[in-house]
């Protein structure tokens, strides 16, 4: 494959994935996940995410369970996709650390400092509490300054 006025070769792999993701010809989110499988999926934040959707049960639809992942391209044959894992996992940090959310609360701006005010490991779950949860943290964390003086500003 060449690239550019130059004409130049494309080797890096990096490169491949950008050029082809440009193209529409595939996408980031539909990548498969090694060493994934449907069972990594929060089956009842699935479930509660699908009678959403669509204002039915699996059963009142009658789309089994894996059959609705391939639909909604959460999974290709036997692996999540990122797109399923990221949304829909329990253990996306051990499968893609990258996207794992930790937090930690520093005393003022040194971000040299050993000490620290407030601090969580590593959320696990589906993304819905990791949001809550990451929420929680940075509401229990910041202060609240009043900008003008007086008793009720």
């Amino acid at each position: 494959m060449k690239n550019g006025a130059d004409k130049r070769r494309v080797t890096s792999n990096e490169e491949i994935s950008r050029l082809l993701q440009a193209s529409k010809i595939l996408y980031a989110d539909e990548a498969t996940i090694q060493d994934s499988s449907p069972e990594d999926i929060d089956k009842k934040y699935y479930e509660k995410f699908i009678e959403r959707k669509y204002g039915m049960t699996f059963t009142q639809l009658g789309v089994e369970f894996i059959q609705s992942l391939h639909n909604l391209f959460l999974a290709k044959g036997d692996l999540l996709t990122l797109a399923g894992l990221l949304i829909f996992s329990k253990v996306r940090h051990k499968l893609r650390p990258m996207f794992s959310i930790q937090c930690v609360t520093l005393n003022g701006l040194d971000l040299t400092a050993s000490i620290f005010l407030d601090g969580e490991s590593i959320f696990e779950d589906n993304m819905r509490k990791v949001f809550d949860e990451t929420l929680s943290f940075i509401n229990r964390n910041v202060r609240k300054i009043p900008i003008e003086e007086g008793f009720n500003s």
